[in-house]
């Protein structure tokens, strides 16, 4: 499965807050690479369209948030999103953690943690101050997420269907490259226990987290 020269797990699913996006128990398994060279997060663009989707669904009636998605050119396939004349720190409060299923752990993180302020001079060190009254905030909020090239029919050598996870991911846990046991075992970093959790994947569990969810 994982033919690369990388660390890397299996990657059994994927929900945004409790809406099922990757099921584990229906799709295949795709390879997850854990990758602490790269900066971004890069993940199967179903997943990718699935969250940028459900996202869009949950904010459609707030005036308060302008969502863009950018599209490829020459289609209508997503490219990056971001929120638009927005602070990252007035859209938080507004989105459901992901939860990313591999190797029978369900890694569950605040979307927080994928987002960051940008302004015309690139990103920004810290969040910025509200605007003024009667001014509009210039700057936005960009995800540190990138679909993969695996659309559906592309030509592309780099069609492989797999997670990419980055520095974005891996900042949260605590890293164990265990050569002997030719394993990869992660741990939440003291310093992200309010940004991330692991536990066990429980079939039973996930399947009333996602029937619970609203219509």
């Amino acid at each position: 499965m994982n033919p690369t020269n990388y660390w890397g797990v299996e990657g059994q699913g994927f929900l945004y807050g409790n809406t099922m996006v990757y099921d584990p128990e229906t799709e295949p398994p795709l390879l997850a690479v854990i990758d602490s060279g790269t900066t971004l997060c890069v993940i199967p663009y179903h997943i990718y369209d699935g969250l940028m989707m459900g996202i869009a669904k949950k904010l459609k009636h707030d005036k308060t948030v302008d969502f863009v998605c950018t599209r490829e050119e020459g289609s209508e396939d997503l490219g990056p999103c971001y929120f638009n004349n927005t602070r990252c720190l007035d859209v938080t409060s507004k989105l459901e953690p992901m939860k990313f299923i591999f190797g029978g752990i369900v890694y569950e993180i605040k979307i927080d943690a994928f987002l960051k302020d940008v302004n015309n001079d690139g990103q920004m060190d810290k969040a910025p101050p509200p605007p003024q009254p009667g001014e509009k905030y210039e700057g936005g909020c960009m995800f540190e997420l990138r679909p993969a090239k695996d659309r559906q029919g592309a030509e592309d050598e780099q069609q492989e269907h797999k997670f990419l996870m980055g520095n974005t991911f891996l900042k949260n846990f605590v890293s164990v490259y265990d050569m002997d046991q030719q394993s990869v075992k992660l741990g939440v970093s003291v310093h992200s226990q309010h940004y991330a959790k692991a536990y066990k994947y429980n079939k039973e569990e996930i399947q009333r987290l996602v029937n619970s969810a609203p219509i």
